[in-house]
Formats: structure tokens, C-alpha cells, sequence
């Protein structure tokens, strides 16, 4: 095969292949994108935003009332605030260098 022959046969695959394309594409050969500009939002239901609603305004009146609602104290897992440690007047004289 020389040159002419294998750059005909290359042309003929190449023709075939855009045919191919064209039916699967199914423009004659031709695709385009087409680009809306629209993005689709995702709806929330009614009962949804209700639910989020009620729930918020749980969590602001415990808040107000200086108090955390349970739900949102198991989630965090709050520790408990510790008392602290004082040291006794013995000890202090202890340290002191002086004798009780």
C-alpha cells in the first residue's frame, strides 16, 4: 500500500465515523450545547418548613430563657460544669508556713 492508498483508506474511516456520529447525534452532524442559564432549586415541602420553623423557634425560647432545649444538649453532649476546688483555711496556714 503506498501513501495515496493509506491516506484514502483514512479519509473513507474518518467520513464513516462523522456519519455515525451524525445519526447518533442526530443533528446531521451537528452538536450543540444548549445552555438554559437555569439551575433547578430544590422545593421544600410546606409540612418541611414548618417542622424547620417550630423547631427554630423552640430553640430561640429555651435560649431566651436561659436554657437549652434538650434536643440540642444531648446532641452537643455538654459536660457538666465542675465545681471548683477551694482549699481549706488549714491548708492555707499549711502554705502559709504558720501552724493552725
Amino acid at each position: 500500500m503506498d501513501t495515496a492508498e493509506l491516506l484514502s483508506a483514512i479519509d473513507s474511516e474518518i467520513a464513516r465515523l462523522q456519519d455515525a456520529r451524525a445519526i447518533l447525534a442526530g443533528q446531521n452532524g451537528r452538536f450543540v450545547l444548549r445552555v438554559t442559564g437555569r439551575v433547578k432549586k430544590h422545593k421544600m415541602s410546606a409540612a418541611a418548613r414548618a417542622r424547620i420553623g417550630a423547631a427554630t423557634k423552640a430553640r430561640w425560647a429555651a435560649g431566651k430563657m436561659g436554657k437549652q432545649s434538650q434536643s440540642r444538649s444531648k446532641k452537643l453532649k455538654v459536660a457538666p460544669v465542675k465545681k471548683k476546688h477551694t482549699m481549706s483555711a488549714e491548708g492555707r496556714a499549711l502554705l502559709a508556713g504558720g501552724e493552725s
